[in-house]
């Protein structure tokens, strides 16, 4: 081969193989050409997508309702909602006076509990914490 064509030959395959900022790295005979970062800036490594890109979710939150000398208040309304503007989900106490709420997200709920003969109550809760279970005392309507 001429060397002039060696030359030409060489420029093409490394046009064609290996990427301009890399090198080549010679592996075992007849094996191909490894590229090789040599320059420029370092490339970010892929990070997966996180499982669960909303916030954590609580399983099981209980909120107990009761009158000031601790008796269970049945039948009142506890309504929890995402903030102000947050959608809100309600149910009412057991006999027990507890009402139970499933998979709600781990942040600041607001909580307003209401029942005949009683003050209301608004308060907020934070469920990024590991508390699960919260009792709330209402006052009688004088």
């Amino acid at each position: 081969m001429k060397p002039g064509l060696c030359f030409v030959a060489m420029l093409l395959w490394s046009a064609i193989s290996i990427p301009a900022n890399s090198s080549s790295v010679a592996g075992p005979a007849g094996a191909a050409a490894v590229p090789v970062q040599t320059a420029g800036p370092a490339a970010e490594p892929e990070r997966p997508a996180p499982a669960n890109a909303g916030p954590a979710v609580v399983n099981a939150v209980k909120f107990t309702v009761r009158d000031k000398k601790s008796a269970p208040i049945s039948g009142a309304k506890v309504k929890v909602s995402k903030g102000t503007n947050g959608n809100a989900i309600s149910t009412r106490t057991n006999d027990r006076g507890v009402a139970t709420f499933s998979a709600l997200p781990a942040v600041d709920q607001v909580v307003n509990v209401t029942a005949e003969g009683y003050v209301s109550y608004s308060g907020t809760v934070d469920l990024r914490r590991s508390r699960t279970e919260f009792e709330i005392k209402l006052a009688p309507r004088e």
